[in-house]
């Protein structure tokens, strides 16, 4: 699509910075882009985590339509300008699924001391139900 103007050299996570810092090294210019999930930087803003799977949230077609006509991409710039980053859409996965256990959740009792691989606002509401959430590259 470029004539050849653009290259793009794909990195794996962990060879040019680890995967969690992704958001970094494109604010610092160590990286010219990034692709990665938005709820991984709620410690940068908290506002981060509306532009990407949210636990029973938007399904794919609901934010993708959020962001390129009702004027999520607006608020998105405005969220991550003070990074020097300019977010776009590059994929979405829709709402997160609740997860896979080794035992039956049958009741917010079972949640207690569980812990889940799960990032963002998902992890918060299992933080505060006693779960330990864990935040780890997919």
């Amino acid at each position: 699509m470029s004539n050849g103007r653009l290259t793009i050299k794909v990195y794996g996570g962990g060879e040019l910075v680890p995967p969690l810092e992704v958001f970094d090294a494109v604010s610092s210019g160590t990286a010219d882009m990034g692709h990665s999930g938005a709820y991984y930087w709620k410690g940068k803003d908290p506002a981060t985590q509306f532009f990407t799977a949210v636990p029973f949230g938007l399904n794919a077609q609901e934010i993708s339509s959020w962001i390129h006509y009702g004027g999520g991409q607006a608020l998105w710039d405005e969220v991550y300008q003070p990074f020097n980053i300019k977010p776009m859409a590059g994929g979405n996965s829709g709402v997160q699924m609740a997860g896979w256990f080794n035992k039956e959740i049958n009741s917010l009792e079972d949640l207690k001391g569980l812990k889940m691989r799960i990032p963002g606002m998902g992890g918060e509401v299992l933080k505060r139900l006693g779960g330990v959430p864990v935040n780890i590259p997919g």
